[in-house]
């Protein structure tokens, strides 16, 4: 016997069961565990601002009050501390340099008193340093004279300025008349003006090794060197005929290589002890850029003939 099924309605399909609501539930333990949430971001929210509220105070608190506290009082300035490595001293510091009188040591602007030190050509270096509460120290370096040039103005007035080894053409001051007067003088260049006052010596660098080379090795050589003349010589010393002479009052005119100057100072050395021994009155010129140097004769000595001197 057949069993008597029951067709099933479409309303009752589990398809129609309605299986979520639109809205979430939410229990009782979630809605703590939420509003603890919340509460932790507003406590950290809080802390923030308390710590910039801190840090804007504790600004304001070391500008006005810490600041203030801490601060040297300011005091007229009554010392400067003066050093050179040169000639220049706290009398020259004094005439040259002008600081008003009964200012503060903070009111004194040390990048402009630098920049005045500075205008002077002799000074190569300066720098200016507060020490509290009343003192300024000022420590210069300064340029190595190594020639003098004389030059003429456009009345005809003649002026002495020194050069440098690094080229820069300055008017010296406070140097004894010996210091002076044992220079020699630098000729066949012509200087150019800038906003400075000159244009540096290119030559100066290389002029500068020979001297010192010839100051330091062979004094006896150096010590009657009148003249230096670059009318042969523009700066490079690989230059193709490039020259430097020299007058000498006992060895006439000298010719050197701008280059290899111990070598050509030692040939001159051994050139001068030959000419004391054999009694001669002077040279007239030694050439020492070629590979043999070519020494000529006073007009006296050829006169006489080689042995005419010797006794």
């Amino acid at each position: 016997m057949a069993k008597n099924t029951k067709k099933s309605s479409p309303d009752s399909s589990w398809r129609n069961i309605k299986q979520s609501s639109a809205r979430r539930a939410v229990t009782s333990i979630a809605k703590k565990r939420r509003l603890h949430i919340n509460l932790r971001y507003c406590g950290y929210a809080f802390g923030f601002l308390l710590m910039v509220a801190f840090a804007v105070g504790a600004v304001w608190w070391w500008q006005h009050r810490a600041f203030g506290a801490l601060a040297v009082p300011e005091e007229t300035l009554s010392q400067v501390y003066f050093e050179s490595d040169g000639v220049l001293n706290e009398k020259w510091f004094e005439e040259s340099i002008d600081i008003p009188s009964g200012v503060s040591l903070m009111d004194v602007d040390i990048f402009a008193l630098r920049d005045d030190i500075m205008d002077y050509g002799q000074v190569k270096q300066a720098t200016v340093e507060r020490i509290f509460p009343n003192a300024l120290r000022v420590t210069i370096e300064e340029h190595n004279p190594i020639l003098r040039i004389a030059i003429m103005d456009a009345k005809g007035q003649r002026f002495l300025y020194l050069i440098s080894e690094e080229g820069q053409v300055f008017d010296g001051q406070n140097y004894p008349k010996a210091t002076i007067r044992g220079l020699p003088f630098l000729d066949g260049v012509i200087l150019k003006r800038n906003d400075e006052g000159f244009q540096p010596v290119v030559q100066a660098p290389v002029l500068s090794e020979f001297l010192y080379v010839a100051r330091a090795g062979w004094p006896q050589l150096y010590a009657d060197w009148r003249v230096v003349s670059c009318r042969d010589f523009k700066g490079d010393p690989s230059e193709l005929g490039a020259l430097i002479h020299v007058r000498s009052d006992k060895h006439g005119d000298l010719v050197f290589s701008p280059k290899n100057f111990p070598q050509q100072l030692q040939r001159l050395s051994e050139i001068s002890d030959y000419a004391k021994r054999e009694q001669l009155s002077g040279l007239a010129s030694v050439d020492l850029s070629l590979q043999e140097p070519a020494v000529r004769l006073s007009a006296r000595d050829i006169r006489q003939g080689p042995h005419a001197s010797r006794r």
